[in-house]
């Protein structure tokens, strides 16, 4: 019997496996691959953990910094992806992430026997009316990793059509996913047991319940629906928080300044989300960019109005007033004057809602998942 091969996958943070790899590694698990992790597993969330103490990922522990300006840190994260690529010979690395996929590429290149080496961007840090530093620092490194990747996949449509210019390793080639995956079903009837739902979760009858996702950070931009509510003075309309991060504090301590803390709840990390939608009246996303943002498909699976910042992704898939309501500036005047349509028009929301679900059913993991077995085995027919 031939012994298993190896396949590693790089990125900064451990949570990434739950959020983005899990289907990639059953994939790769169904065609007999021994799975290997390498990340900064300090912060996992307890879905996350669950999955690796199930003992069928082998884990290495990465000392990686997401900033390309810790360099000691990063530095030191080469060098031990190095030995062990070197001590395991693995058969493919799948990276993501823009440091985990930059160190495991360049660990890769000095391999003797070469890796079949993939690299998923979840969006480029260069985009369509990036800051210039974001060019600067960016489209080069990620332009000369070209050449130590033999595939390259990108979530949406801008990135793919800039990456394909990109000098990949002799029979690379460049490859687009439709996002990570949705699961529509898991979202499906967001009119399942409202009535309990809502008074299970505390929230108030009558009221306009406001719900987003994400970490708590200036990327997300949650501040700016504090703001939103604060502006509407109607005390009709509640926001739920789902997320933790470097900003709690902060945004929490502008809900008082603002006085709103009572119409406002953070909700930290939550595992029960499709239950969540299904309490709530509406889902906002103001994120500032996103290579393909899930939250937002999963609450237009839910059968949620969506309100969203104009963003790559966003373009992709929402028509403005047909399936969704686009916030172009991203100010919080926007996103007041939009929820603000919303409780006035309910055939408004009943419309977006039946668009929002036809639209996220395009994105459903079967597609993804067969782009990536077709990846895999191409890769597999090389070794």
């Amino acid at each position: 019997m031939q012994p298993k091969k190896k396949a590693l996958f790089v990125t900064t943070v451990g949570n990434f496996l739950r959020l983005f790899e899990w289907n990639d590694v059953k994939i790769l698990q169904h065609m007999n691959y021994e799975i290997h992790y390498a990340a900064d597993f300090t912060q996992l969330d307890p879905e996350t953990e669950e999955i690796y103490r199930s003992g069928r990922i082998v884990r290495h522990p990465l000392p990686v910094s997401r900033s390309p300006l810790c360099f000691r840190k990063n530095t030191a994260a080469y060098f031990q992806l190095c030995r062990l690529l070197k001590e395991e010979r693995f058969a493919l690395i799948h990276c993501h992430t823009p440091m985990g996929g930059a160190l495991a590429r360049l660990a890769a290149v000095g391999q003797r026997e070469k890796p079949f080496v993939l690299y998923t961007s979840h969006g480029f840090h260069f985009y369509r009316g990036a800051p210039f530093l974001s060019w600067l620092l960016y489209y080069p490194a990620e332009y000369l990793l070209a050449r130590a990747t033999d595939r390259l996949i990108t979530v949406n449509e801008e990135d793919y059509r800039r990456a394909l210019h990109f000098p990949l390793r002799e029979g690379g080639r460049t490859v687009r996913i439709p996002g990570v995956g949705l699961s529509p079903e898991k979202f499906a009837g967001p009119g399942r047991r409202r009535a309990q739902l809502r008074a299970a979760y505390g929230i108030p009858e009558g009221c306009f319940y406001l719900l987003t996702a994400g970490e708590l950070n200036r990327n997300k931009n949650q501040q700016v629906l504090i703001r939103a509510v604060a502006m509407l003075k109607k005390k009709q309309v509640r926001l739920g928080i789902c997320g933790s991060g470097p900003l709690c504090g902060e945004l929490e301590a502008l809900t008082k300044r603002l006085g709103v803390s009572g119409q406002i709840s953070f909700l930290g990390y939550r595992s029960d989300l499709q239950e969540l939608c299904a309490a709530a009246d509406a889902f906002v996303f103001p994120s500032i960019r996103e290579g393909f943002a899930l939250a937002p498909l999963e609450a237009l699976a839910a059968g949620l109005p969506l309100i969203t910042s104009q963003r790559r992704d966003s373009r992709e898939y929402i028509r403005h007033g047909k399936n969704g309501l686009i916030c172009r500036k991203n100010t919080p005047r926007e996103y007041a004057a939009a929820i603000s349509l919303l409780i006035r028009n309910p055939k408004l929301c009943r419309r977006l809602s039946d668009a929002g679900r036809r639209t996220a059913e395009r994105y459903a993991l079967p597609e993804t998942a067969r782009i990536m077995e077709q990846v895999y085995e191409e890769c597999r027919r090389r070794g």
